[in-house]
């Protein structure tokens, strides 16, 4: 149908045919503001109906290497979903699960702060340290 007619099928996600402004045939006015192939946005995830290809399941802790198979890779918390409760996160922060500990480290800056670049290193320097001995860094 659309050899015969020269028209776009209705539905597609987006437009790969070529520029109406290029085109040898009188295009109609709408045509010259389509969006192109790839400037279309993505649908939002649906974790229901697409639950045979996605998660949102999300493991946590330590990750081992999955090119070295050890136990060790198994033994990982799993969050049913990404957005914590104050009381899962409470427990993420307490927790003592084979050993492991959580640092919370403050990512907020004052209102009067100058230099966002310093408050930024800042961070990045508290997790440095702290990623040396806890297995958890809360960005709170």
């Amino acid at each position: 149908p659309m050899f015969k007619t020269r028209k776009e099928a209705l539905g597609s996600m987006g437009n790969d045919a070529p520029l109406a402004c290029l085109s040898k045939y009188q295009p109609l006015i709408y045509d010259y503001f389509k969006q192109l192939f790839a400037q279309v946005t993505n649908p939002p995830i649906d974790p229901f109906r697409e639950k045979i290809v996605m998660s949102l399941e999300c493991p946590v802790g330590p990750e081992g290497n999955l090119l070295e198979p050890s136990a060790s890779l198994c033994h990982r918390l799993w969050l049913v979903n990404p957005i914590l409760s104050l009381g899962d996160l409470q427990t993420l922060k307490t927790t003592n699960y084979r050993g492991w500990k959580s640092a919370v480290i403050d990512i907020t800056c004052s209102s009067t702060a100058k230099d966002l670049g310093k408050e930024i290193d800042r961070i990045c320097r508290e997790a440095e340290v702290a990623a040396t001995t806890h297995q958890y860094l809360i960005l709170s």
